[in-house]
C-alpha cells in the first residue's frame, strides 16, 4: 500500500489529516464528489464569462479555454539545437516550451504545482528532501511530444505524454506565442490524479487530486518537425 500525501500548501511540512489519502489492497478509488462538483462549476462558470475563447479538443472529449498571455519572460536559447518551422505544430511534431500550471483549492487559493518560471509545489518537495539547493525552478525550456504515441514523434527523441488539452492548445498556436488556458479535468488528468516520486524518496505525492480544473501559461519556443516534414 502507498501512501499519497497531496500537498495544499506551498509549505512541505504544512499538511492536512484531511488531504492525505491511501489507497486500499483492491485498489478501490473514492471519489470526492463535492471537490469534482466545484470543478465543474468552476470551469462552466468561466465559460459562461466569455474571457476566454473555446478550442475543442480533437478527442472529442471536450474543449479547452484559452486567451492571449505576456507573463513569461524570453530567453536566449542559441545554445539549444533546435529545427524551426513557421505555422502551428502538427499531431505527429515534437515542441519546446515554457510553462506554468495552477489550480485553485477548495478555498479559492492559487496553488502552482509544475512549473519553468516560479517555485511550485514539485520544486518545494525537492526542496525539503534536500533534492535541491532552492526552492526556484532552473529557468529551462521543456521539450514535449505534441502526440507521444506517435513513432514519429519519439523518434524525435522524448517518449512521454502530454495531456489530451495540451495536445488541443498546441495544435492551435504558432511559434513564440503564449497563451492562458483553462483545461476541464476530462482534458486533464480526469479521474487519475498526478503523481510525482523524487528520485530519493519512495513516497509518491499528489501534486494534482483527480477532478481538477487546470490553468496553465504555455509559451511555444520551437517546433520539432517529425522526420520526413520540411
Amino acid at each position: 500500500m502507498v501512501k499519497k500525501i497531496f500537498l495544499y500548501s506551498l509549505s512541505f511540512f504544512m499538511l492536512s489529516v484531511s488531504l492525505v489519502s491511501c489507497m486500499d489492497d483492491d485498489d478501490e478509488v473514492v471519489i470526492d464528489q463535492e471537490w469534482k462538483s466545484l470543478n465543474e462549476k468552476r470551469f462552466n462558470d468561466l465559460v459562461a464569462g466569455k474571457e476566454y475563447r473555446e478550442l475543442t479538443s480533437q478527442s472529442g472529449n471536450g474543449k479547452i479555454l484559452w486567451k492571449n498571455s505576456q507573463e513569461i519572460e524570453t530567453i536566449d536559447e542559441r545554445n539549444l539545437l533546435r529545427i524551426a518551422v513557421d505555422g502551428k505544430p502538427e499531431f505527429t511534431d515534437t515542441v519546446v516550451v515554457r510553462y506554468e500550471g495552477w489550480y485553485f483549492n477548495k478555498n479559492n487559493e492559487k496553488l502552482i504545482f509544475d512549473s519553468t518560471e516560479n517555485p511550485s509545489l514539485r520544486t518545494e518537495i525537492d526542496y525539503s528532501l534536500g533534492l535541491a539547493p532552492n526552492k526556484d525552478p532552473n529557468k529551462i525550456s521543456a521539450k514535449f511530444a505534441v502526440n507521444p504515441s506517435t513513432v514519429a514523434s519519439a523518434s524525435n527523441g522524448y517518449i512521454g505524454g502530454v495531456i489530451d488539452g495540451w495536445s488541443t492548445a498546441l495544435q492551435d498556436m504558432v511559434l513564440g506565442e503564449e497563451r492562458e488556458i483553462v483545461l476541464p479535468y476530462q482534458l486533464a488528468y480526469g479521474s487519475t490524479p498526478s503523481t510525482y516520486r523524487p528520485s530519493s524518496s519512495g513516497t509518491i505525492y499528489t501534486l494534482i487530486p483527480a477532478y481538477t480544473t487546470l490553468h496553465f501559461r504555455l509559451k511555444l519556443l520551437k517546433i520539432i518537425p517529425m522526420k520526413g516534414r520540411s
